[in-house]
């Protein structure tokens, strides 16, 4: 399952969830811990619609794809743009993680929440800062979200952010 990490991982990884910003930089010199960050994407059934070819469309695969004028299109429609996955992966989420700038800003124009967190506790922003996606990281934060919310396990973006070797996102 996603996000499992023995105990020994895990307390390596978050273990020092009140280190300083030196410390974060020191892990970079450290092996990192691999990890599962990314939800799969599941769509529950009662999100999926038949479009006109017979294929089902969601708000979820719309986002993962960065199709913001898709989003738009399935808002018009009255379909839900916040229905997350089986484990709790909203289309915000979705969008962050794979750092598409343009689909969430689009989600939040539209009135999705920008901070609703996965099954972990992972938000929007912890997402986009383990994967290094700084613009999303940066929209997120002037759409009033935190960045600096930590996940179930304690660990904060930043901290998340250094394990994976995103120095950007710490400036």
């Amino acid at each position: 399952p996603p996000r499992e990490a023995s105990g020994a991982s895990k307390q390596m990884r978050c273990a020092t969830r009140e280190a300083t910003t030196s410390h974060l930089l020191s892990v970079f010199h450290a092996p990192t811990v691999p990890t599962t960050d990314s939800c799969p994407h599941q769509a529950p059934e009662s999100s999926k619609r038949q479009r006109s070819d017979g294929s089902s469309l969601h708000p979820e695969e719309a986002a993962r794809k960065g199709d913001a004028d898709a989003l738009r299109a399935l808002a018009e429609q009255g379909f839900n743009i916040e229905t997350p996955s089986t484990d709790g992966c909203t289309p915000a989420y979705i969008a962050a993680e794979m750092g598409h700038l343009q689909v969430v800003r689009v989600l939040a124009e539209l009135g999705a929440s920008v901070e609703t967190p996965d099954n972990w506790g992972s938000t929007p922003a912890f997402v986009a800062a383990a994967n290094g996606h700084v613009d999303v990281l940066s929209l997120l934060a002037e759409l009033g979200a935190s960045v600096e919310t930590p996940d179930n396990d304690g660990c904060t973006p930043a901290y998340i952010a250094a394990q994976e070797g995103h120095a950007q996102v710490l400036r």
